[in-house]
């Protein structure tokens, strides 16, 4: 089945949420080069150390690191970013200049069972087939849903072609009308055929369940890697994240 709120809503309120989907061009920031991985080294001194490689030495204690055996082995982190045109069936979004900052401006589309992603501009729908290398990617739909994952490029294909994104019926408007409005309509489209709602899904509700959360997850993700490349490293304390989980206490 078609499941739009698959992801849980962000209650972080100490980072401000990323600013909504509004203008309907973008740069072709994709074309990233590949960065280091990032990865966690957990030492003895109760210290998590973030950072590209592991340190000579433990920032926090001083204690030597580099051909030392590590009770644990580094973990790698998972890049929250990846190549749009390998998706299917995903909502995908991306910063139209710069990085996941939490300021800047996004843009969003919808990817086709071939990684072919549909978005709308000034000039109607786009159908790209290069540009999203480095977006964030939310599945619309369920692996095992063979009879939507069969309908899907129609639902896609049929839809970009209505009224509502043909420049010479409707104008493009960066604050109603927009790569958002086209992407919230599609899905609220699916359900609708589907006869899985019988009410739409609101731009607000659309930007609440699908996009914020892995755009906050991103915006941090992203903030990590800029501050280890300033410092090296990152430091998190983890005797006080393992008293405060045992206290009972978890902030999501």
């Amino acid at each position: 089945m078609f499941f739009p709120c698959n992801l849980t809503v962000s209650r972080d309120t100490r980072q401000k949420p990323p600013p909504p989907p509004r203008r309907g061009r973008r740069s072709d920031l994709c074309a990233s080069m590949a960065e280091p991985a990032v990865i966690c080294v957990r030492h003895d001194c109760l210290k998590d150390v973030f950072c590209f490689s592991v340190p000579p030495a433990c920032p926090a204690c001083g204690q030597r690191l580099a051909g030392s055996r590590l009770r644990e082995a580094p973990v790698s982190f998972p890049d929250p970013l990846g190549d749009g045109h390998k998706t299917a069936c995903c909502l995908l979004v991306a910063p139209i200049d710069g990085d996941f900052d939490g300021t800047s401006e996004l843009h969003t589309g919808i990817s086709n069972t071939s990684g072919v992603v549909y978005n709308y501009t000034g000039r109607g729908v786009r159908r790209d087939r290069s540009g999203w290398r480095a977006c964030v990617s939310v599945p619309l739909v369920r692996a095992h849903t063979f009879h939507l994952l069969a309908q899907w490029d129609q639902y896609l294909e049929r839809f970009s072609h209505g009224p509502l994104w043909d420049p010479t019926w409707h104008s493009f408007c960066e604050d109603t009308h927009n790569c958002l409005t086209f992407c919230v309509e599609f899905v609220n489209s699916v359900l609708a055929a589907e006869g899985f709602a019988t009410r739409g899904m609101s731009r607000d509700a659309f930007t609440r369940t699908l996009i914020a959360p892995a755009v906050g997850r991103a915006c941090k993700f992203a903030a990590l890697r800029r501050h280890i490349g300033r410092q090296q490293f990152y430091m998190a304390d983890r005797r006080r994240l393992r008293d405060g989980m045992s206290g009972g206490r978890h902030q999501v």
